[in-house]
């Protein structure tokens, strides 16, 4: 399962990606959840309102141990 969150504010766009995945294979595709998810991999883009910007990408993958 994906939940995705998009934050408009007067200058950029925040948007917010949470996937499930495999902790075996953590740049895999996302799965659906099981009831205890073992891993999550989390991607923020900021995307700026000016033309001449790009757009920053952050990601990051939280386990359960």
């Amino acid at each position: 399962m994906t939940y995705t969150l998009v934050t408009t504010f007067p200058k950029y766009t925040r948007t917010t990606l949470v996937e499930c995945i495999d902790p075996a294979n953590l740049n895999g595709a996302a799965i659906t959840c099981p009831a205890t998810p073992l891993a999550k991999r989390v991607t923020v883009t900021v995307t700026p309102d000016m033309r001449q910007a790009r757009p920053t990408v952050l990601q990051t993958v939280m386990t359960l141990h």
